[in-house]
């Protein structure tokens, strides 16, 4: 689409320029649809930015587009790096459904062909007595999506809210949980004074300068000067907008939110599993050694 804008632009201004009349607010307009070949690149190759012109061109809600990415980047984690996300995949399973459904009844449909001089048998549950694809035309598609989401009885409801909201408690739960499991291990060590805060702390510390400030360092280090932005604070804030979350009478809105919530939380959530991991294996190592094996 974005070479016919350009197509258009050239003979507009082509004939400007030989003193045919041209509104000049039509060229502007296409000159503000004409992409660079930067632009283009990026939107053929770059999944948020197809999004992101789709919601700009008023084709995709704000909403849907950042479900959407979301969706990708789950779905690029599972294809590239094999991980799978057992406990969202109903939901999202749910959320795929719904948004094609919908995406399938609002976006505009330009063209549509058949091979034969009916419609393929797949689309006869879908027609009329009387009917046949052509007759019903590109209104087909949001026909489709309209009976899909009445068959598979997915419909914004409040129902999916509350499943996130949790979802978001019981992973705020592990974090936790496996914090507390450091702290235990951290001070059967040495009795420092480990808490949870010092543990969020110590994730978040910059690398020294000196490899022997880790030995410097100290629980109230990490404690007082390290644990932001992420402490027991930042807790209680992701805890509230998960409360929230469940009150969401919308499934699209809802798994938005819930979208922004878990990129907020994931990062400190990896590590702090990551360490417990460390943890559980260091454990084991010495139960090991214990044993003489």
């Amino acid at each position: 689409m974005g070479d016919q804008y350009q197509q258009w632009l050239d003979r507009a201004e082509q004939a400007a320029a030989h003193g045919y009349a041209r509104d000049q607010d039509y060229i502007d307009e296409l000159r503000g649809k004409v992409f660079s070949k930067t632009q283009r690149n990026k939107i053929e190759h770059d999944f948020d930015a197809k999004c992101a012109l789709l919601v700009k061109q008023d084709i995709l809600q704000p909403a849907q587009a950042r479900v959407l990415k979301k969706l990708h980047e789950y779905r690029n984690e599972t294809y590239h790096r094999d991980e799978l996300r057992p406990a969202t995949l109903a939901s999202t399973n749910r959320i795929y459904i719904y948004l094609v459904c919908q995406m399938m009844i609002t976006m505009p449909v330009h063209s549509m062909s058949f091979s034969g001089q009916v419609a393929p048998a797949v689309l006869n549950k879908y027609l009329k007595p009387g009917e046949n694809g052509f007759g019903v035309g590109v209104d087909l598609q949001a026909r489709i999506g309209q009976a899909l989401i009445a068959t598979t009885s997915i419909s914004n409801t409040a129902e999916l809210g509350q499943e996130l909201s949790e979802h978001v408690n019981y992973r705020l739960d592990e974090i936790e949980a496996a914090g507390e499991e450091c702290v235990s291990f951290f001070n059967s060590m040495n009795d420092r004074g480990w808490t949870f805060v010092a543990i969020l702390g110590m994730l978040q510390a910059p690398e020294p300068g000196d490899p022997f400030d880790h030995l410097r360092r100290t629980p109230d280090d990490y404690r007082n000067k390290w644990a932001r932005p992420v402490n027991k604070a930042k807790f209680r804030t992701w805890r509230k907008a998960a409360a929230e979350l469940a009150n969401e009478t919308d499934d699209l809105a809802a798994f938005a939110a819930f979208a922004d919530l878990e990129d907020a939380f994931e990062p400190i959530e990896k590590q702090v599993m990551r360490l417990a991991l460390d943890v559980d294996r260091e454990i084991q190592n010495q139960v090991d050694q214990a044993l003489g094996k």
